[in-house]
């Protein structure tokens, strides 16, 4: 745990002056967001209308008031009777969106119907008509969100993209929420004590590396250090009043891992959409490193903003471009397809896969095409060691599957699947006369032989290997690794047989 305060300065200039004087209130938004959500910043203040004059007065300081939010919007905004106001980063569909949410008195319900319709009786996305009127209002944060719907849910008010707030309403955001994971850890009190202005809790537990780069560089690898080891991390920022009216701000992170991750306690938890454990796979933009096999220096194939690719040289100095239409899905693997000295690139599309020389062109017989949807790859390996080329991609259903060069299943493959999402590609390592791939992923290690079978199902509950484990040949086909509960064991890649090492 880590932990540090400090003081609020007083005056239009600073942003966070708009507080001053104001009184917190107890937060409920985290029970309303699903577990994964990877951060949530509340305003629970006693007097929004107070902070909307404050905030005002902030903008007038740096003449940023422009035409102001529209009358209408924040008549609108007045009548609902706001205790809270949030806003929430929620994984969907491989991507982080925003979501807003407001907290009522109850009896705005009736009013809510009156002004956007609906039925009443089954919450329903609406459209939502007052763009950008709690941004104006609030500050930066709620522009974030983008404001397709609006949805009304007893005390609640979301604002957000309709398939979101489709979720929310069948119930999936409360089938084990974010406020239910916490409670499992011993970073629930992060939340705070109920008299916060402002609170922003960040969950990357099941994004370790999101948060860290945001650090200075003086105490990024300690917190680097800290948090590739642990598999629970959660970071949390409080504004808090005082007796006197003054504001104190403080600062929280907590890193631990634990055997075991918090569950919902629901045996009936909605899966549809997604919110299993770390559901978030981030493909890589680029610009992806090359070799010119000419020359031996370094280039870039980049991806503009139209698409297009860009071949760059060592300075990003463009040399060509070509057309293309869809995002590429994270790699580009150089391969020597003729067996002829020269390189070509291999990338793929949503469910293709293309090969592209050095001059621009496209290479025969590609584009190749696969009946999978494509999340990430490629990732080209040499499983035989003979200079051959196995393409492995990662397909929907978390699946791992490797491919020759012509598009076809790699010969007596089985495929790799765990129940935690797989954001990377599994180490081809050597191991006794053996080649075996080495899956890590955010709870734990997985081995399997060259062709995809199981090594280590065998270990379970505590002797599960952990993520970051290292193997350290041991003779043979044996391997020292480290256990999620610290045991250090002696296994037989052969046979997934172990022994603990006293």
């Amino acid at each position: 745990m880590a932990e540090g305060d400090f003081a609020v300065l007083n005056g239009a200039a600073q942003y966070l002056s708009v507080f001053y004087g104001a009184s917190g209130a107890v937060s409920k938004a985290q029970t309303q967001v699903p577990f994964n959500t990877f951060a949530l910043l509340t305003l629970t203040l006693k007097d929004f209308s107070g902070f909307v004059k404050m905030y005002e007065e902030h903008k007038g300081y740096y003449r940023k008031g422009g035409a102001g939010a529209d009358k209408k919007a924040v008549e609108w905004f007045e009548d609902l009777d706001v205790k809270e106001l949030s806003f929430a980063l929620i994984p969907y569909g491989g991507e982080l969106h925003g979501i807003t949410l407001l907290r009522t008195s109850n009896a705005q319900g009736a009013k809510f119907r009156k002004l956007f319709g609906g039925n009443g009786d089954v919450p329903e996305p609406l459209e939502f008509p007052y763009k950008r009127v709690l941004q104006e209002l609030f500050g930066g944060f709620f522009g974030i969100t983008r404001e397709d719907c609006i949805l009304e849910s007893g005390e609640w008010i979301l604002v957000g993209p309709e398939q979101l707030l489709t979720e929310y309403a069948k119930g999936t955001f409360g089938s084990f929420t974010m406020e239910e994971f916490m409670e499992q850890t011993k970073a629930r009190n992060l939340f705070g004590n109920g008299r916060n202005l402002l609170s922003l809790t960040i969950n990357s537990s099941f994004m370790p590396d999101s948060l860290t780069r945001f650090f200075r560089k003086e105490v990024r690898r300690d917190f680097n250090n800290v948090y590739k080891k642990s598999n629970i991390s959660v970071t949390a920022f409080h504004l808090t009043a005082s007796g006197n009216g003054e504001v104190k701000g403080g600062f929280f992170s907590f890193a631990d891992s634990v055997d075991k991750m918090p569950v919902s306690a629901s045996k009936e938890v909605l899966t549809d959409a997604g919110w299993e454990v770390d559901t978030l796979v981030r493909v890589p933009a680029g610009p992806f490193p090359l070799i010119s096999f000419e020359s031996g220096e370094r280039e870039y194939l980049e991806q503009l903003p139209n698409l297009w690719l860009r071949l760059n040289d060592k300075n990003m100095k463009g040399i060509w471009s070509v057309p293309f239409q869809e995002n590429l899905r994270g790699y580009v693997q150089q391969i020597d397809y003729y067996r002829n000295g020269k390189l070509q690139m291999l990338f793929a599309s949503s469910n293709k896969l293309f090969l592209l020389d050095r001059t621009g062109r496209y290479v025969h017989p590609f584009p190749l095409s696969f009946s999978d949807t494509i999340v990430l790859g490629p990732k080209v390996f040499d499983p035989a060691s003979n200079g051959g080329i196995a393409i492995m991609l990662l397909h929907p259903g978390n699946i791992l599957r490797l491919y020759d060069k012509s598009g076809n299943t790699y010969p007596a493959w089985s495929d790799i699947s765990v129940d935690e999402t797989i954001k990377e590609f599994p180490e081809l390592v050597e191991v006794g006369s053996n080649k075996y791939w080495i899956l890590r992923t955010a709870l734990a290690t997985h081995v399997y032989t060259v062709n995809g079978n199981p090594v280590t199902n065998s270990l379970r509950d505590k002797y599960r290997l952990r993520h970051d484990t290292p193997l350290i040949p041991a003779g043979g086909s044996l391997v020292k690794a480290r256990t999620i509960s610290d045991t250090d064991i002696l296994l037989n890649l052969e046979t997934g047989k172990f022994n603990r090492i006293r």
